[in-house]
């Protein structure tokens, strides 16, 4: 049994973005190029392996030509 809680499931603004860069057919690198962000902080976001702060979610967004839109239930 493992000390370290399992990984987060990938949210759906992750996926979302994971599937436009894969349907652009863009890398982490042309995204990172693009926002300005670390080619690692790209992957790792897009892979689900972390839980990219917000400024990432935009920034990567903005990259793929989308945006990132909070509204009222």
């Amino acid at each position: 049994m493992s000390k370290y809680p399992p990984p987060a499931t990938p949210s759906s603004v992750i996926v979302a973005l994971a599937r436009e860069a894969k349907r652009l057919g863009l890398t982490a690198y042309a995204i990172a190029k693009t926002s300005e962000l670390p080619v690692s902080t790209v992957q790792r976001a897009l892979d689900g392996l972390t839980s990219p702060t917000l400024v990432t979610v935009e920034a990567v967004a903005d990259a793929l030509g989308m945006e990132i839109k909070v509204q009222r239930r």
